[in-house]
């Protein structure tokens, strides 16, 4: 009996086996499935390795702080290892000493999970005075830029990241061959402004602002896909008007 199981099993095997190979739909599946696979892999890869690179880095920042007593500064730098790394001991141990531990903790998941506001205030950079930093924008969720007044001027440029639906294929939103839903987008309260084009990492991409635009963000272009995943860097510039 038990050998007539494991004949049954072998061949169904075999017969799987030989219904990839003669079905072309599932067989192009398999193939989507197994390169989904090593792009999911090497995406997470790059990020713990940059992760790996970050830590060490701070924790010297953290520590050369503490030496010149300057506490609130190592207290940030021991902060963004913890919202890299919840576990770390030497970053868990400084708070622990001050007692403030699970206030850290705390603060670290309202922030990650709290609507994002690139520029710290609804209302944006100071008038007449440009910002500039990197804009980490995550396919779940959009990156307020806040209320622009006509003339406002932003140019943003491609640096690192991809993203995709329902676990799919990384899509770069900076590469020619990525389709439309997958690009960078500037919105509006009232909808869709405009789509980045391919290219923005070698070619700067400028915008001014032809009106007052309410509650801007930076998105995902394709706002309603099931289960958006990762996220992508640019480098930007906001430039309001001065008031005349």
């Amino acid at each position: 009996m038990i050998h007539l199981r494991l004949l049954t099993v072998l061949l169904l095997a075999v017969c799987a086996l030989f219904a990839v190979e003669d079905d072309p739909v599932l067989k192009e599946r398999v193939k989507y499935d197994d390169a989904v696979a090593k792009l999911r892999k090497g995406f997470d890869d790059g990020i713990a390795k940059e992760r790996a690179k970050a830590i060490p880095l701070l924790a010297v920042v953290a520590k050369k702080q503490v030496v010149k007593g300057d506490m609130p500064g190592a207290g940030r730098a021991w902060k963004e290892i913890l919202r890299l790394d919840e576990q770390h001991a030497e970053a868990r141990q400084f708070f622990t000493s001050l007692g403030t531990l699970d206030k850290v903790l705390g603060e670290i998941e309202a922030e990650e999970s709290a609507s994002s506001d690139l520029l710290g205030d609804s209302a944006g950079p100071a008038v007449g005075k440009p910002w500039e930093g990197n804009a980490v924008v995550r396919a779940d969720k959009p990156l307020a830029l806040g209320d622009l007044p006509a003339g406002t001027k932003i140019t943003l440029q491609y640096q690192s990241g991809m993203w995709t639906f329902r676990q799919g294929a990384m899509n770069s939103p900076d590469d020619e061959g990525t389709p439309a839903a997958f690009r960078m987008a500037l919105a509006s309260a009232q909808g869709l402004i405009t789509e980045l084009p391919p290219g923005t990492a070698k070619s700067v991409w400028t915008w001014t602002a032809p009106n007052d635009t309410v509650g801007a963000v930076l998105r995902l272009s394709r706002s309603g896909g099931r289960a958006p995943a990762g996220s992508v860097t640019y480098r930007i510039t906001v430039a309001k008007p001065k008031t005349k």
